[in-house]
């Protein structure tokens, strides 16, 4: 892991701020306060978020503002690394708000717990930091404060032991060994389940052998009871094919009997036929006898006289309408001048000339007109005359024609009654014929019937019904021996239900019994030889912590401090011993400069030795020191170049307020600050 850059928005003394941080060796220099350990926080924040008595919002968010940020860019495995977080004030408390994660410009936001567990994944520590305040590895790699570095080391030793056990990993052999006590004590239990389960194992068996040998009996039963049911199976199938023919010849029977009834039926019908056939015979017979001398007349001399009559009729009646036509014209013409009689002898001044008229003029006019009238009365009177005689010989006429249509009526009927006469000839000699023909099929359904009659009396001699009882009691033999079987079958069915469970029940036993030896000898392994083991790999693993730590620590601490009389060590609890001409002296009564350098070499040593150890973290390229050289004399401030030297990071970060220091890094980091403010320059 390299850090880029990183951006501060409202922390702590910084209002915005974007630091570039290169490879190599740099100083963050700047006056006690100026803002050097908070970019420190900001890179902490950024990374793990705020923790309960670790870090907090309220100790992070500039003081009057209500939001925050923090963004840090890195790299890892040649991939850019952005992610951001985010501060907001809610009442008295800072919480923190959804941030974002980048990778190679791959973007997506996420909460702050899933900012974490991505970030632990990408820096290849542990999951199980994910849930932890205190990430361990990240303190005592990376960044630790100086003060926590001394702590560890004046601190109570069965603390600072199980801290060092969790951060190289070796707490895990203890937490197996207790695991493995829970697991011995849970397979303790599971025994003395299946040891219960399996406790009546041999009584299952022996009701399992008491079972095979009722079936035996069963089937010894079922044996004798089969073969007398396929007997009486085979009686009831011939007797049934007998019953069956029966009725057969039954079904035939009751068809000659309904044969012969319709044959009856038939003869009584066809007799009645005859019957009405001879009445109808006897009535054609006096019909001829009535007609046989009936004469017709050809009515074609009548019709023509009967023509010739309509005609004059028709000439007659337009005669009399001409005559009754002329007789209202002149009726017409005598009104007309007796009109005009009245009006001229009424007339005084003419209306057209509008002169007197004359009484001779009246005269002559009156005159004329009258001699009009009696002509028209001579002329209608002669015409009423020709009107009598031509409605006379109309009357006579019509007097012929209705006699003349009797005539033609008398011919058509004996005209009719000579036909009637040939069909009732006709249909005599077919009704004769008719009956003779069935009087045949008479003759011959007598004769069916006769026969019908001595085959019914044949079958009904069969005696069906003591054939039928015969076959019930079969049946009825059949039934009682088909439910003492059933009732075999039924017994069967459930002892070899009961036998199957007991299958089930016992072979499940035996699966436990042979799991009970398994459980036996896991317990046996883990009882009498697993905690051993776990304790002799647990002194080995941290007999090699020790001696790489141990050397390490003396390594960095003679860099640091060059005191031939003064000798460093590691006991048990990996406390620093210190020994001075044979003498031992405790921490406590060292110079700062010697504390602080036992501190330092301590913080390196264990930087390396977990670098070695946990092989799979991504952060062994960078170390953050912060106040290294508090308390060190000039001699051990130019020891510092050599320290930075011999560090095998390629991002080296020194937060510190000595001058000196610069000269022995490749980048210097100045913050300052102004108004409250700080920034880095």
């Amino acid at each position: 892991m390299i850090i880029k850059k990183l951006k501060l928005e409202n922390i702590r003394s910084y209002s915005s701020s974007l630091v570039t941080i290169p490879e190599g060796s740099i100083l963050l220099s700047g006056n006690i306060g100026s803002g050097k350990s908070s970019i420190l926080l900001a890179v902490d924040f950024a990374l793990f978020g705020l923790r309960q008595k670790e870090l907090s919002g309220n100790g992070l968010l500039r003081n009057g503002e209500d939001a925050g940020s923090v963004e840090l860019e890195f790299e890892i495995d040649d991939k850019i690394i952005e992610i951001k977080r985010t501060l907001k004030r809610i009442g008295k408390n800072v919480k923190q708000n959804t941030g974002f994660l980048s990778i190679n410009g791959n973007k997506e936001s996420l909460s702050a717990l899933e900012l974490k567990e991505r970030i632990l994944g990408l820096l290849g520590y542990p999951k199980s930091l994910l849930t932890k305040s205190k990430n361990l590895i990240f303190r005592y790699t990376v960044y630790t404060p100086q003060e926590e570095m001394k702590e560890i080391l004046i601190g109570d030793q069965d603390i600072r032991l199980d801290t060092l056990r969790k951060v190289f990993g070796i707490d895990r052999y203890k937490r197996i060994k207790e695991n493995s006590r829970i697991l011995l004590s849970n397979l303790r239990e599971q025994k003395r389940e299946i040891e219960g389960k399996i406790s009546d194992l041999d009584k299952k068996l022996e009701e399992k052998e008491g079972k095979l040998k009722e079936v035996e009996i069963i089937n010894l039963s079922l044996g004798k009871i089969i073969p007398e049911v396929e007997k009486i199976k085979n009686k009831l199938y011939e007797k049934k094919k007998e019953i069956e023919g029966l009725e057969n010849k039954i079904m035939v029977l009751n068809d000659l009997k309904k044969e012969f009834s319709i044959n009856q039926r038939v003869i009584e019908s066809k007799s009645e036929i005859i019957k009405n056939k001879e009445e109808e015979l006897k009535a054609i017979s006096r019909f001829i006898v009535e007609n046989k001398d009936v004469e017709v007349h050809s009515p074609e001399p009548l019709k023509k006289l009967m023509i010739e009559a309509e005609e004059r009729i028709k000439e007659l009646e337009k005669e009399i309408l001409e005559l009754n036509l002329l007789g209202k014209e002149e009726d017409i013409r005598k009104r007309g001048s007796e009109n005009l009689i009245r009006k001229i002898n009424e007339l005084n001044i003419c209306p057209v000339c509008k002169q007197n008229v004359t009484e001779d003029h009246k005269h002559s006019i009156t005159n004329i007109e009258t001699t009009t009238i009696s002509s028209a009365i001579s002329k209608i009177k002669e015409l009423a005359s020709k009107e009598v005689s031509l409605k006379e010989q109309l009357g006579t006429i019509k007097k012929e024609l209705d006699r003349l249509r009797e005539e033609e009526g008398s011919i058509q009927l004996n005209l009719f009654k000579k036909t009637r006469l040939r069909e009732k000839k006709d249909s005599k000699e077919k009704i004769e014929k008719e009956s003779a023909r069935l009087k045949e099929e008479i003759s011959s359904l007598n004769k069916e019937n006769k026969e019908l009659r001595e085959n019914i009396k044949e079958l009904e001699s069969i005696d069906y019904t003591l054939i039928k009882e015969e076959f019930e009691k079969l049946r009825a033999q059949e039934k009682k021996l088909e439910i003492e079987k059933a009732g075999y079958e039924r017994d069967m069915i459930n002892i070899k239900m009961v036998i199957e469970k007991l299958n089930e029940e016992v072979e499940e036993k035996l699966k436990a019994r042979e799991k009970l030896f398994t459980l036996n000898r896991f317990i046996f392994f883990i009882d009498a030889h697993f905690s051993e083991l776990m304790d002799l790999m647990e002194r080995k693993v941290m007999l090699k912590v020790h001696t790489d730590f141990e050397t390490f620590f003396q390594k960095w601490f003679s860099i640091l401090v060059d005191d031939e009389v003064l000798n460093i060590r590691l006991d048990e609890s990996f406390t620093p011993l210190i020994e001075q001409q044979g003498h031992d002296i405790d921490y406590a009564y060292l110079s700062g400069g010697e504390r602080t350098a036992a501190a330092l070499a301590y913080r390196l040593a264990l930087n390396q030795t977990i670098n070695n150890i946990v092989t799979e973290i991504k952060t062994k390229d960078i170390i953050i020191l912060d106040e290294p050289t508090d308390g060190f004399s000039m001699e051990q401030l130019d020891r510092m170049k050599q320290v930075i030297e011999d560090l095998d990071a390629k991002q080296v970060i020194l937060v510190s307020h000595d001058p000196k220091i610069e000269s022995f890094v490749n980048n210097v980091i100045r913050i300052e600050k102004q108004l409250g403010s700080s920034r880095a320059i």
